[in-house]
């Protein structure tokens, strides 16, 4: 087959991850859209551009992770602190997204970007299929919570901070429900790319 590009999105904690995994699981070649940010924050030149933008020059010095930690907690509580993240990240991050999508178009098989900003960063003109993970606000953040322990409040604001389940909805190829069990939701993903590696 020749090369088909996917982008499997939904807001965060709606299980996105997940499915990418199924789809790699079965032979997809998967990258995830929030590895390529943490990728840009082990390079020098983005953490002190971050610092300039954010005045927060004890960023300097720190590693990726100890940068996410960081800001993670005050991204969507601190006035403007996303949108200045987001000035630093996003285009850079694009930029790679459209060199990497256009580098594997010349190879075969199933491509996959798995990320809740797919739609936020304007990049779904980049892909052939995008598939949305549709979930509630409540069981995500409940997942959420479960992995990261974010405050009611930051789990609010980066819902806030993406589109709405039904626009998402709305511009996806598929859309796969997840208010099943875990199962259920690989099951859906699984069968859906056997779908998609036949076209």
């Amino acid at each position: 087959m020749s090369s088909l590009l996917v982008a499997v999105t939904g807001n965060s904690g709606c299980g996105q991850s997940t499915v990418a995994s199924v789809f790699g699981s079965l032979g997809a070649e998967v990258c995830s859209l929030d590895a390529v940010g943490h990728r840009l924050l082990s390079r020098k030149y983005v953490v002190t551009d971050l610092a300039m933008e954010l005045s927060m020059p004890e960023l300097h010095g720190r590693c990726s992770e100890d940068i996410r930690k960081l800001l993670r907690g005050e991204a969507f509580s601190e006035p403007g602190m996303i949108e200045a993240i987001n000035r630093v990240l996003h285009p850079r991050m694009a930029r790679w997204c459209r060199i990497a999508t256009a580098g594997v178009r010349r190879g075969q098989g199933v491509f996959v970007l798995e990320g809740a900003l797919v739609l936020e960063m304007g990049l779904s003109g980049l892909f052939d299929v995008i598939v949305v993970v549709r979930d509630t606000f409540q069981r995500c953040s409940q997942r959420l919570q479960a992995v990261y322990d974010l405050a009611p409040e930051v789990l609010r604001g980066r819902w806030e901070n993406q589109l709405p389940m039904d626009e998402k909805a709305r511009r996806a190829d598929f859309v796969l429900d997840n208010s099943g069990t875990l199962e259920d939701l690989g099951e859906k993903a699984a069968t859906l790319y056997r779908r998609l590696s036949a076209l």
